[in-house]
C-alpha cells in the first residue's frame, strides 16, 4: 500500500526552500515524487516516477544559473510585442526581456506562499498562492489586482495542477492567460520520441509573434496532428484549437513511457519549443495565444482566446500529466 508524505529542505544551488511530496511503496521506495521551489515562482523542478526523472532541472544562461523545470507563465504566457498593450482605455508598458518584447509573465521566479500539504487516501497535495496588490512588485508591474491560486497534487501515476484566479479589483477588468512551460528531459535519441499535438490549426507568425491567422496543417512541415519523431522537427510554434477529448502526448521508445497531457477545456493553445541544438524540448499548455492581449484588441478574438474576468469574478481550470508504460 502506498504511503504519501511531504518533506522540506533548501535547494542546494539556489539556496531556497524546497518542498518534496512523495508517494512510498510498502518497501520504503519512491514509487513518485515532485520537488517544488515556492520562492521561484512555484516551479515544480522535479517530476519522478518509479525513479525516472522527467523533467530538465537547471542551466547556465548568460552567465547564470536558472532554474527551468516546469515555470508557471501568468498573467501572459509566451511574448507581448513590443512589451505593451492597450485595454479598456489604459495603456500598459512592461520592461523588454527579450528584444523588443515581453517574454513569459510576471510571476516566473517571483514567490508565492505555501500553505501545509494536505494527505489524502490516494496522494497528497498543496496550494500555492500569489496575489497582485497595491504596494507589492507585481502591481507596480501591472497594476490590476488580482490572485492566483495553484494546486499541486501528486498521485502514483500523475501530477495535476489546479489554478484559480480571482480579479480582486473593484473596478477594473482583468486580462489574463495561464500556461505551463515544462522543459522535458531527453531520453535515447530525437528519433526514440515522439511528439503528439492534435490541434485544429497551426498559428501564422513572424519573428515569433503570431499574426491572427489560423492556418490549415496539411502537407506542412509543422503539422503533428499525428505522431511525428523530434528529430524531424525544429519549432518554437503556437498551435490552436486544443480540445480536452484530444490530449497532446509524448512517447519514449528507450524507457517504454508515455506522457499525457488532460486538460480542461480552457487550455485551447499548445506551444511547441524543440531547437535541436537544446538538451531538452518543451509542450506547453496555454489558455491563450502568445500576444493574445494585442490579438484580442486587433479582433482575432478566437485564436487570441484572452480569458477576462470582470471584478470580484473568478476561473478555475486544470491540467494532468500522466505517466503510463506502453
Amino acid at each position: 500500500m502506498l504511503k504519501f508524505d511531504y518533506s522540506i529542505s533548501q535547494h542546494p544551488d539556489f539556496d531556497k526552500k524546497v518542498l518534496t511530496l512523495m508517494a512510498q511503496d510498502e518497501n520504503g521506495n519512491r514509487a513518485a515524487e515532485i520537488k517544488i521551489c515556492p520562492d521561484l515562482g512555484s516551479n515544480i523542478f522535479n517530476m519522478s516516477f518509479n525513479g525516472i526523472q522527467y523533467l530538465f532541472e537547471k542551466a547556465n544562461y548568460k552567465n547564470r544559473l536558472i532554474l527551468l523545470g516546469l515555470p508557471i507563465m501568468y498573467p501572459f504566457p509566451n511574448r507581448i510585442r513590443n512589451a505593451q498593450f492597450q485595454f479598456d482605455d489604459v495603456e500598459y508598458h512592461f520592461t523588454p526581456n527579450q528584444g523588443d518584447n515581453y517574454l513569459h509573465g510576471i510571476v516566473w521566479g517571483y514567490p508565492f506562499q505555501s500553505e501545509e500539504p494536505v494527505i489524502m487516501e490516494n496522494g497528497i497535495s498543496v496550494r500555492n498562492t500569489v496575489e497582485c496588490r497595491p504596494g507589492n512588485d507585481l502591481y507596480n508591474i501591472f497594476p490590476i489586482a488580482n490572485q492566483l491560486e495553484v494546486t499541486y497534487t501528486l498521485q502514483v501515476d500523475r501530477v495535476c495542477i489546479d489554478f484559480r484566479v480571482t480579479n480582486l479589483d473593484p473596478s477594473k477588468r482583468f486580462p489574463f492567460g495561464f500556461g505551463i512551460h515544462p522543459h522535458f528531459q531527453l531520453f535515447g535519441s530525437r528519433e526514440q520520441i515522439e511528439l503528439h499535438v492534435p490541434a485544429e490549426s497551426w498559428m501564422e507568425a513572424s519573428q515569433l509573434l503570431p499574426s491572427g491567422k489560423l492556418l490549415d496543417m496539411e502537407n506542412q512541415p509543422l503539422d503533428i496532428r499525428q505522431p511525428r519523431l523530434l528529430s524531424e522537427l525544429k519549432l518554437d510554434d503556437v498551435y490552436w484549437g486544443m480540445k480536452p477529448e484530444k490530449p497532446q502526448t509524448i512517447v519514449y521508445q528507450q524507457i517504454h513511457k508515455k506522457i499525457s497531457f488532460l486538460v480542461s477545456e480552457c487550455f485551447t493553445h499548445s506551444c511547441v519549443f524543440c531547437p535541436p541544438a537544446y538538451p531538452f524540448f518543451c509542450l506547453e499548455n496555454q489558455t491563450c495565444s502568445a500576444d493574445a492581449i494585442n490579438l484580442h484588441a486587433q479582433g482575432f478574438e478566437e485564436a487570441a482566446h484572452l480569458l477576462i474576468l470582470a471584478p470580484h469574478e473568478s476561473l478555475s481550470g486544470s491540467i494532468q500529466i500522466i505517466v503510463s508504460d506502453l
